[in-house]
């Protein structure tokens, strides 16, 4: 296979299977990578940082940084640039140098904070001033594999996990045990009636807050009126359940959403999805892959106006992924 004298680059082999065509073959894309050029377009880049590979797919790189800092945060800062022209949210960051190699690989870009500040989808544990790494634009497609990690790394997209009614926990208050149809529910009728819904933070969550929807229906024969309201209550704590820490630690995040009725009245046995937003970083709990988060799932009757049962069928946890994983 002939072997060019020159220095090879993301578009220019010094490889070349075949010695007529001078831009296909292998180059160079940077520090550890290599590119995989076919008519002078780079189609795929290998990257390895720390035992972790990476390969691209028709790679977009919108900017390559050297010496940027970390403060142990969430956050990179380079003086100096321009990220708000160059760079956008979902954009991936794959993290090569730095003194602190378990930060090394991919992130995502949750905020583009100002021209010298990213944010990405969590934290680095280093607090180092020597910190190098590509961006990739949003919709350039990976495969990363890594001892944690293994899938296909892809565009940010929604995803949807369902929690049927009957795999809750009930509390020693328990909600009544319905037939919706050919459904099973849980009606709601009091303050202290409560559901548990246990959750793993995938290895696919690609950062930013988390939807739980409430799917329900309003008690047989009692249908809601006009402006009346059903308010849902979801207290949440995240832990590691990894032998460090107790399942009590910490403060509980409340998290509320409210339905008022628009129809005079509603229509009988109408059915209704409500969503309850869950911070991802909240001060109390940060949420982070693999973790638990626990949810006691309640209805405000104190304060909501409906008087009937709210009947829940089922929940939904809808978050934001970016890759295919075996987890």
């Amino acid at each position: 296979m002939p072997i060019r004298r020159i220095a090879p680059t993301a578009t220019e082999p010094s490889i070349r299977p075949n010695y007529a065509d001078s831009d296909t073959g292998l180059g160079v894309g940077g520090e550890d990578t290599l590119s995989l050029i076919a008519g002078g377009v780079e189609g795929l880049r290998v990257l390895e940082a720390n035992s972790t590979t990476m390969v691209v797919v028709n790679p977009a790189v919108v900017e390559t940084i050297a010496d940027a800092t970390s403060a142990g945060d969430a956050t990179l800062t380079k003086a100096g640039e321009n990220f708000q022209t160059t760079c956008s949210v979902g954009d991936v960051v794959w993290v090569y140098g730095g003194s602190t190699a378990a930060d090394y690989g991919a992130y995502t870009i949750k905020t583009v904070t100002s021209d010298t500040v990213l944010t990405l989808d969590r934290s680095l544990s280093g607090s180092d001033s020597d910190v190098d790494f590509y961006v990739f634009a949003d919709g350039t497609a990976f495969i990363e594999s890594a001892s944690s990690v293994s899938g296909i790394v892809t565009k940010p997209y929604t995803k949807h996990v369902d929690i049927p009614a009957g795999s809750a926990l009930l509390g020693p208050n328990a909600p009544g045990v319905d037939v919706i149809g050919t459904f099973r529910a849980l009606g709601f009728s009091a303050d202290n009636q409560a559901a548990y819904l246990n959750w793993e933070v995938p290895d696919d969550w690609a950062g930013g807050d988390l939807t739980l929807k409430v799917y329900w229906a309003a008690e047989d024969g009692d249908a809601i009126e006009n402006g009346e309201t059903v308010k849902w209550d979801a207290t949440y704590r995240i832990i590691d359940f990894d032998g460090t820490e107790v399942y009590d630690n910490g403060n509980t995040t409340l998290a509320t959403t409210t339905y008022t009725e628009a129809a005079d009245p509603g229509d009988d046995k109408e059915t209704h999805v409500t969503s309850i937003t869950i911070d991802w970083d909240d001060g109390d709990n940060t949420i982070a892959k693999d973790q638990v988060l626990g949810i006691q799932f309640d209805r405000d009757v104190g304060t909501d106006t409906y008087t009937g049962e709210a009947q829940v069928v089922r929940w939904e946890i809808a978050y934001t992924s970016n890759s295919i994983t075996n987890h």
